[in-house]
């Protein structure tokens, strides 16, 4: 397999471990996830899931008992990844690799068999007394070469505010909907308010 620079990678932060992102990866210590932790006891067994989505790599928690993070984050939310993130499970961390102009159909449409996007290898990330006995497919980690400057650190940009911004406005829509419906009802059976 080639280097593949030019597509988007995880970089595990404590072994420099460069795992391909592919359109639906998930994480966790069950043996069907793509990248299987199994030296992290805070790992759930189905802990997050990294998706091509609307353009984009994005992330979302599965309902992990000790939750997700980007850049310390929290995450409550599905979030789109972006370049130079940190992305946390338990104690493992990836920084995330997405070169400047990436896009699904002009990086993907010249792969090999072996390199299809759709497919999802697995990744073991622990101790080797750990890992599942049963068969599975191979890791594909690759290197890359040393960092460039050339690529500028992208900040996130939260959507929890804008959420909790909906949520209270969606409360208050409902709130004015009752009291004109009160008034209304009350105004038809005569009852009225003297």
């Amino acid at each position: 397999m080639s280097s593949n620079i030019n597509q988007p990678t995880l970089i595990n932060q404590k072994t420099g471990d460069v795992i391909l992102l592919k359109q639906s990866i998930t994480i966790g210590r069950k043996g069907s996830n793509s990248i299987i932790i199994t030296n992290d006891a805070k790992i759930s067994r189905e802990h997050a899931k990294i998706f091509w989505q609307y353009d984009s790599f994005v992330i979302e928690d599965l309902g992990s008992a000790n939750g997700s993070y980007v850049n310390k984050e929290r995450l409550t939310e599905i979030r789109i990844l972006e370049n130079n993130d940190i992305v946390q499970f338990g104690r493992t961390r990836f920084k995330v690799r997405i070169p400047s102009g990436f896009s699904e159909k002009e990086t993907f449409v010249g792969l090999s068999a072996d390199e299809d996007f759709n497919e999802s290898p697995t990744i073991f990330v622990g101790d080797e007394d750990n890992l599942p006995t049963h068969p599975v497919q191979s890791s594909l980690p690759v290197s890359l070469p040393q960092e460039t400057n050339d690529i500028h650190d992208i900040q996130p940009t939260s959507t929890s505010s804008v959420s909790s911004w909906m949520i209270v406005g969606g409360i208050l829509i409902i709130l004015i909907l009752a009291v004109l419906i009160f008034l209304t009802i009350t105004f038809y059976l005569g009852i009225g308010i003297n």
